[in-house]
């Protein structure tokens, strides 16, 4: 009876180690895809160069 106790704790225990890696990875991807998504929603100005600054 012990050792059945013993293999279920082992088994969810591995579950539940499985689940945290895959939990992990998908926060992972949320963050990879929210931080490509704020950099790529900005467009990138370049500034005008002033002219004013070319005539002497």
């Amino acid at each position: 009876m012990v050792i059945l106790r013993l293999d279920i704790c082992r088994e969810l225990i591995k579950l539940a180690i499985e689940f945290i890696f895959i939990l992990a990875e998908a926060v992972h991807l949320v963050f990879r895809q929210d931080v490509s998504s704020v950099l790529t929603n900005f467009p990138t100005y370049i500034a005008p160069f002033p002219l004013h600054s070319l005539v002497l």
